[in-house]
């Protein structure tokens, strides 16, 4: 391979060959070309004296106040001949971008730099597409150019861009390897998922059961564009009923339509890629419970019409044990002979007695029963009253019973009141 003083000798690669416009530059000291130019020359020459570390300060000088193909191609030789490989393939790929000529000595260059890279290093070369997405090398953003020497044998590559499926790649080589790779992002597949149906504003939600990702609104009421996890992700709300559209990742979810004063639904579609999936929802009303938590006054007074009745009816069977009572007495006044002949009277006042007995045994009798009765029909006002709270207005009257038991004076009737 050419050496730097070589090179220069095939012209003055600082004065030889200087065109006429470089040529009046020169007349101003302040120009940057001929500085450059003039710092070029004295690298030559350190060069040619073996004193080569100079010479790239030099340079790279030079190359700082015109960057000029010359003064790279110089670096690269320089830093070849140092072993330094990497800069030199660094400074080989900055004169390729302007160098015109020379080209069989840039040729030897770069495989005599790359023969000695591979013996340590693997080559790596990533092209992307689209050509402006992001590409993070483990962890950290990769820009263009992508080619690298590197002395790893491994690397992940995360590639991504808007309106594209992200990318993720590990990549394993060999030192010494060539490594050419191609990556094309393809847009996301989806496939549509149209929820319909009443009441409108019931919310629908989506759960990634399987396959899944980006969950995107692509239209209809309240699609939000949210995303939705990996499988077993948390619902995610779309939008609300009458009609909700949204673009879904092949797989299958769980879908779920909740209204408070609906029963909630919950079903399982499977979404196909660019599938057009409608789901019909109709929910169906909560049932009305009764508040069991108090009592309306129809119901209080029902409660109180019952009672009443109960106690009717112990009235009524304290009045049938009075006349049971009355009984006894009667046939112990038929039994009592020596009593019935202690009477003044004689027949005459055992009989009026005994009359005053039966009577009263009637009353009792009678009223007992008619009491019982009342009672009964108390009860059973209440029970009704009780059990049709809620659903009608409060009763019209008092909400109780009144109940007025009496003997009529001499013991021959009895009254019975009753009223709601």
């Amino acid at each position: 391979m050419g050496s730097l003083g070589s090179l220069g000798s095939l012209g003055p690669m600082g004065s030889i060959g200087l065109t006429g416009s470089v040529a009046r530059a020169a007349e101003s000291v302040d120009a940057p070309e001929v500085a450059a130019d003039k710092l070029h020359k004295q690298a030559l020459e350190l060069f040619k004296k073996g004193e080569r570390a100079t010479a790239i300060s030099f340079w790279l000088r030079a190359n700082e106040f015109h960057r000029y193909w010359k003064y790279s191609y110089n670096l690269a030789n320089a830093y070849y001949q140092e072993k330094d490989y990497l800069n030199a393939w660094r400074f080989l790929g900055e004169a390729k971008q302007t160098m015109t000529e020379y080209l069989d000595k840039l040729g030897t260059l770069e495989a005599n730099i790359a023969s000695e890279l591979r013996k340590t290093h693997a080559w790596v070369d990533i092209q992307v597409f689209p050509a402006d997405a992001t590409v993070l090398k483990d962890g950290e953003t990769w820009r263009a150019p992508r080619q690298m020497w590197t002395t790893s044998t491994a690397m992940t590559l995360a590639i991504s861009a808007p309106g594209y499926e992200p990318l993720k790649k590990d990549l394993a080589f060999a030192i010494g390897a060539r490594v050419v790779e191609s990556f094309v992002l393809v847009p996301p597949r989806r496939g549509e998922l149209v929820v319909s149906g009443t009441p409108a504003g019931a919310i629908v939600s989506v759960r990634a059961l399987s396959g899944g990702g980006g969950v995107g609104g692509v239209g209809g009421a309240g699609a939000p564009g949210a995303d939705v996890a990996d499988a077993a992700s948390v619902p995610v709300t779309i939008g609300a009923l009458p009609t909700v559209k949204v673009g879904l990742p092949p797989g299958r979810y769980e879908v779920t339509v909740d209204e408070p004063l609906h029963l909630p639904r919950t079903a399982t579609v499977e979404v196909h890629d660019e599938g057009h999936f409608e789901l019909p929802i109709a929910l169906v009303k909560r049932p009305v419970r009764k508040d069991t938590s108090g009592l309306d006054g129809q119901q209080v007074g029902g409660i109180v019409t019952a009672g009443i009745g109960v106690a009717a009816g112990v009235v009524g069977a304290l009045l049938l044990a009075s006349a049971d009572s009355t009984a006894t007495e009667m046939r112990r006044l038929n039994d009592d002979a020596d009593y019935l002949a202690s009477l003044a009277g004689g027949y005459e006042s055992y009989l009026a007695e005994y009359d005053a007995l039966a009577s009263k045994k009637r009353t009792a009798e009678t009223a007992g029963w008619v009491v019982i009765g009342a009672g009964g029909a108390a009860i059973l006002t209440g029970v009704i009253l009780i059990a049709t709270g809620g659903e009608r207005g409060p009763p019209t009257g008092r909400g109780q019973l009144d109940l007025r038991v009496g003997l009529a004076p001499g013991g021959g009737m009895v009254t019975v009141g009753f009223g709601l």
